[in-house]
């Protein structure tokens, strides 16, 4: 009762809001969980931040209704704010321009709410603080211009970014017309300034495609060279820009998917190996950056033609590390439960949807573990469910 209460007062809410910028549906599946979107509608999450005082920020991306002025959709960014009952505190609407994406938020000491935001991947960046109590802005930064037009219009530089916390990790590979070399990495504040950069041939680096922050720096992983072969790895680089470590793999199939800093601070990553015609395995390692990314323990398991791969996402609660991803018939999230040790402890899926599944994340609200995913939806919509994990 609790559950369907929860999903009542977050239904009201949200529709009312959405309504005021686009025609969206907003509905209660049979499950209790509580989905975002429909007709001429596109509903998209970014990050969820859990507040101090229990209450739960979510950012949202809707599209829908007609823009008579540009027969264009309608699109708004939203910034949502619900207290431990599941009912609305406020809501703020902080859109800037229909490209309006949140990178990240942070709540500061003062009572504000920082929130990164920036247009496409290379336009602008800024930053901006909300009142936690009402989600008034309070202030905003000029907009930072990402990359100079000379660099951008360089076709033999190519250039991605990937966000770590209110930062961002540019990665530049030079003369890509012939090779992959050479190829920077650089840690950048929100305004441009930049805490290091490195080059990744001198460090033994590779493509560095994911990053997460850590307590004690920056964890890049992807792929490390290794006698001129790339070989997955991950390498923890310092606030000031110092290489602590570099830990590698020797199964050169490994991708990684995800990583997390558990609360003893050793981190865990989960990937999957397997090239064409071979075993598919799904890997997951935990390392202790204290010892030099020393490896603690391994677990490579071959995944069952009926079960999904669940490295998507990883997150650890009371029960253990919980993994997940879409199912094997995209129709729903799979589930994988890990001990501390790295033995499965149980696997399950979550009730069929009749939409395909296209995005799944976890998150914690409340001690608990909640996942957010994205569905597809007819005429290229997009449709975001909201729902408490519950454990066989």
């Amino acid at each position: 009762m609790k559950r369907l209460a929860l999903c009542l007062l977050l239904l009201c809410l949200l529709s009312s809001i959405l309504n005021s910028a686009c025609a969206d549906q907003i509905t209660v599946a049979t499950d209790g969980s509580i989905r975002f979107g429909g007709s001429s509608s596109y509903v998209y999450p970014y990050p969820t931040l859990e507040l101090k005082d229990g209450r739960l920020l979510i950012a949202l991306l809707s599209k829908g209704g007609v823009d008579d002025g540009t027969d264009s959709l309608i699109t708004k960014t939203w910034l949502i704010c619900l207290n431990q009952k599941g009912s609305a505190d406020w809501y703020t609407d902080i859109t800037e321009d229909m490209r309006t994406m949140v990178a990240s938020m942070a709540e500061q000491p003062d009572g504000t709410v920082l929130v990164t935001t920036h247009a496409g991947k290379y336009e602008y960046r800024r930053q901006s603080a909300y009142s936690l109590r009402d989600g008034a802005l309070l202030w905003q930064s000029n907009a930072f211009p990402v990359i100079s037009d000379d660099l951008l219009n360089d076709e033999n530089i190519g250039i991605s970014y990937t966000t770590v916390g209110g930062r961002y990790l540019r990665e530049e590979i030079h003369d890509q017309s012939a090779t992959t070399r050479p190829r920077y990495f650089q840690l950048e504040e929100a305004n441009g300034e930049v805490l290091w950069r490195l080059n990744e041939n001198e460090i033994g680096g590779g493509h560095t495609y994911h990053a997460i922050a850590v307590s004690t720096g920056t964890l890049c992983f992807g792929g490390c060279f290794v006698d001129d072969q790339i070989k997955p790895g991950a390498q923890l680089v310092s606030n000031e820009g110092d290489v602590q470590w570099c830990f590698r793999l020797e199964d050169t199939t490994v991708h990684w998917n995800s990583a997390m800093e558990t609360s003893e601070g050793m981190l865990v990553m989960a990937g999957e190996s397997g090239g064409v015609g071979e075993e598919e395995l799904r890997v997951v390692v935990c390392l202790d950056p204290a010892k030099e990314g020393k490896l603690l323990w391994q677990s490579a398991s071959p995944v069952q033609e009926d079960r999904a791969l669940c490295t998507d996402c990883v997150l650890e609660t009371e029960q253990g590390y919980l993994l997940s991803g879409a199912n094997r018939g995209y129709h729903g999230s799979a589930f994988l439960l890990l001990d501390q040790q790295g033995k499965e402890l149980a696997y399950w899926e979550d009730a069929h949807w009749e939409n395909e599944v296209y995005q799944s994340h976890l998150f914690k609200w409340r001690g608990q573990a909640w996942t957010c995913v994205v569905m597809s939806g007819a005429d290229s919509e997009r449709i975001t469910a909201l729902s408490p994990v519950i454990y066989p």
